[in-house]
């Protein structure tokens, strides 16, 4: 089994008889983990990752290729649901969200793809600097960070409310 040295395996599910583990290796593996037995439950789906760590979301799995290749990859079986192209180099692990995926790439361009359908670009927005660290979630918003500022990504009314932010 030949995997990637960047993204990182997780944990899928805990059952009682052991965990799925999903892992950027041969492309991308599903593998159960049965006391110190790991068996493959699919093999080489999809796209190879890149540097993102593929996520779970609901019943599918996406994955960042090098490109900016975007592949949705049902959990249960492991066939591909669909497969986008945006642009640029992604270092940054996707975040899903209210049925959204949210891709920043290399150049800080952000990429708001719907998750559900056929991967449909429902927003684009720039952030004019470089973005290498994953999208972070808390305290009602989500985080984005590059070298020289933070972003904080809300609902005005709850910005206000957790910021005392006052609107411009």
């Amino acid at each position: 089994i030949s995997g990637a040295s960047i993204p990182s395996p997780s944990i899928v599910q805990e059952t009682a008889d052991g965990r799925l583990v999903l892992a950027p290796v041969d492309k991308l593996s599903l593998l159960k983990q049965t006391g110190s037995s790991l068996d493959v439950v699919w093999r080489g789906k999809g796209s190879k990752p890149g540097s993102p760590s593929p996520i779970v979301y609901g019943d599918r799995v996406f994955v960042i290729a090098r490109g900016g290749i975007l592949s949705a990859i049902e959990l249960e079986t492991g066939e591909q649901a669909f497969k986008k192209r945006l642009k640029g180099t992604f270092w940054a692990t996707p975040l899903a969200a209210e049925g959204r995926l949210y891709c920043i790439n290399e150049s800080g361009t952000a990429f708001v793809v719907d998750a559900a359908g056929k991967g449909e670009i429902l927003a684009k927005c720039d952030f004019g600097e470089s973005i290498y660290g994953s999208p972070a979630v808390a305290d009602d918003g989500m985080f984005v960070r590059s070298n020289a500022k933070l972003w904080k990504i809300a609902v005005i009314e709850q910005a206000r409310a957790t910021t005392g932010a006052r609107q411009q």
